[in-house]
């Protein structure tokens, strides 16, 4: 009897410090991701000047420079997932992503250009509150969760058709204001997919951190996503705030 006591509070401690294990991991996937979305911000800041320099002397030179950012970016997302879940090397892993953060500041920078930079601050801040709010309902909500990924993996794949579509038509078509309109239809659709992409993919780190023990290299890895969730859902919100007028920059 004492042994079975004995082997219930030990399973218990052990089953105590996995989760507390696992809310840590879960707490370092979110500040590295704050990390690496406050690095985007900062560097697409500092951007913006040379970017809009370049695109008035020579956009080519600047469309090359954005293609290989955008080759180089492949190659990170690449690295950054064999190190996380293959070779689970956390340094190599952490590094990739700060220069994927770094590099995907520099590409945002002409969107950035846009606003003051406190319009920019008070929007990031904006996003950051609302995706602590969106890890709050992942809890309160996770039985319903895996529910709704189904509708934000189909409204991923629409956002991505249309979108397509309308770049290439606004390549031939005046921009008139049904043209505006559609363009803000798409980025509120953005939003809301990327809002339960958050949440699906909150559950999922949840899950997968709490049946493993690499938690510190899997850590960058659930960051990484979160980030780009992130990041998607910033770009679409000032992408609402330039349909609607609303970029009011000192640079104009």
């Amino acid at each position: 009897m004492e042994n079975n006591n004995y082997s219930n509070y030990s399973f218990g401690t052990v089953k105590e410090n996995s989760a507390v294990a696992t809310n840590k991991a879960i707490a370092g996937s979110f500040l590295w991701m704050f990390v690496g979305a406050l690095i985007t911000l900062v560097v697409g800041i500092a951007s913006t000047s040379i970017v809009a320099n370049m695109m008035f002397a020579n956009p080519f030179t600047l469309l090359f420079i954005f293609i290989g950012c955008f080759i180089v970016q492949m190659i990170l997302t690449a690295r950054i997932h064999k190190n996380t879940y293959v070779t689970q090397n956390f340094s190599k892993s952490l590094v990739s992503f700060i220069l994927y953060s770094a590099l995907t500041g520099f590409t945002f920078s002409f969107i950035f250009a846009y606003f003051d930079v406190a319009v920019l601050n008070q929007v990031f801040a904006g996003v950051a509150a609302y995706f602590l709010l969106l890890a709050g309902l992942t809890f309160i909500f996770r039985k319903k969760i895996i529910k709704a990924a189904s509708f934000a993996y189909m409204g991923l794949i629409v956002l991505l058709i249309v979108s397509t579509i309308m770049l290439l038509v606004s390549m031939f078509a005046f921009n008139g204001i049904y043209f505006d309109a559609l363009y803000l239809g798409i980025s509120i659709l953005g939003v809301l997919v990327f809002s339960v992409i958050t949440m699906v993919d909150i559950k999922r780190a949840h899950e997968a951190l709490s049946y493993t023990d690499n938690k510190k290299c899997m850590m960058i890895g659930f960051a990484f996503d979160l980030y780009l969730d992130f990041m998607n859902i910033f770009i679409y919100i000032l992408r609402i705030l330039l349909i609607l007028g609303k970029n009011v920059s000192r640079r104009d």
